[in-house]
């Protein structure tokens, strides 16, 4: 499905981004109607989102009142993302499991284990919180032409700033 502003991802692009990308927002909606967005360290598995987040949590509170989440997954560079649509639901089997796979997208199997031991050494008692996705959209600015120009120009007025207001002490001009 297309994001309105710019050109979407193809199935084998997505698939990319879920899994190389480290991170992720989630969003969810607090008791008061507004919108809580924390970015957290996710996996992508059999078309699931996966993370985990202690059980005191606000996204776990959220999650138990309304299941209806959102999770944006982008890189920078270029900018480009999948935008998730989906129910969240709280597991709590297999943490342990869970928590040391999605710790190996960043660190070797041993390291992984070594710093869940430590993470379930605590008191903190962590639940494992799964998206389904019921949609998804994607956007790819890295294909479109206009803001790719947008970029350059912002780009070129940031170093123009950098230098003079940083480096050049307004001596120079870009």
């Amino acid at each position: 499905m297309e994001y309105t502003g710019a050109p979407p991802l193809t199935n084998d692009e997505i698939e990319s981004l879920l899994s190389e990308a480290i991170r992720a927002r989630f969003c969810s909606l607090n008791k008061d109607g507004t919108i809580h967005v924390v970015p957290v360290a996710y996996m992508h598995t059999d078309d699931e989102i996966l993370f985990i987040t202690p059980e005191a949590s606000q996204k776990v509170q959220n999650v138990k009142r309304n299941k209806n989440v959102t999770v944006l997954i982008d890189v920078d560079n270029p900018y480009r993302g999948v935008i998730v649509y989906g129910q969240a639901e709280l597991v709590y089997d297999d943490v342990f499991s869970t928590n040391v796979m999605l710790l190996e997208k960043v660190m070797s199997k041993d390291l992984a284990e070594c710093y869940t031991h430590e993470i379930f050494n605590t008191k903190t008692k962590l639940v494992v919180v799964r998206v389904k996705p019921r949609r998804m959209v994607s956007y790819d600015y890295s294909k479109d032409e206009m803001h790719k120009r947008v970029l350059r120009a912002v780009s070129l007025k940031l170093a123009n700033y950098y230098f003079n207001n940083r480096l050049g002490r307004g001596r120079c001009k870009v």
